[in-house]
């Protein structure tokens, strides 16, 4: 299941292609309502992808269930003005069920340095059979998680790698790569600011190490 506002092109007639809409054109080009709104569970059996773009809003907003058995999770949100992924509510659970292929992927840019990569709500939990990987970037590129994330198989690990600020609460891994956070990344050695872990909550790791910096 594809869902994908990132389409366009230059001068009609011609054929929109996806990735038309990046950052660098997304304040005039993007919508100025949130890029994609999930407000409506999503069940599969294969690849779930969202992509959304906003000048205006969150570039992805979801409040209710994602879930795929058999495959992968990727979530892609860009905003001028705010979140880059917003789970908005209690509601907005993902969950890859796959040992093999269930890795979710998030990453979530803003350009707004008063706003956040990866936002969730408390008991927003996040979970993957096969890893989960949580990128933010942008001035606002900072990553605040709300609730669980989890990486229930024996494959991969869970990282969180962050531009900006981290603040998290609870981890669990079972995953031979461990637990990676990343705050404050690309800065040059010995600059502070710009990017710290604020939070890390629980930490339960069973495969793998622990690394945070």
């Amino acid at each position: 299941m594809l869902i994908d506002n990132s389409y366009g092109c230059a001068t009609s007639p011609c054929t929109p292609t996806s990735g038309y809409i990046v950052a660098g054109n997304a304040s005039t080009l993007a919508t100025a309502s949130a890029g994609v709104t999930i407000s409506g569970a999503i069940y599969a059996a294969g690849n779930i992808s969202v992509k959304g773009l906003s000048s205006g809003a969150s570039g992805v907003t979801y409040s209710a269930a994602i879930k795929t058995t058999g495959d992968a999770i990727t979530l892609t949100g860009l905003s001028t003005a705010s979140y880059g992924i917003y789970a908005s509510t209690a509601g907005g659970v993902v969950t890859a069920t796959s040992t093999t292929a269930g890795l979710v992927r998030m990453t979530g840019t803003s350009t707004l340095n008063t706003s956040t990569g990866i936002y969730t709500a408390s008991s927003a939990t996040i979970t993957g059979g096969a890893g989960v990987y949580l990128m933010a970037d942008g001035a606002g590129g900072g990553v605040n998680i709300g609730a669980l994330i989890q990486n229930s198989g024996t494959t991969s690990g869970v990282t969180v790698n962050a531009y900006g600020n981290v603040n998290l609460t609870v981890i669990t891994n079972t995953g031979v790569n461990g637990i990676t956070i990343i705050s404050g990344r690309g800065l040059a050695s010995g600059v502070t600011g710009g990017g710290n872990v604020t939070a890390v909550g629980t930490l339960t790791n069973s495969g793998g190490g622990v690394n945070a910096g």
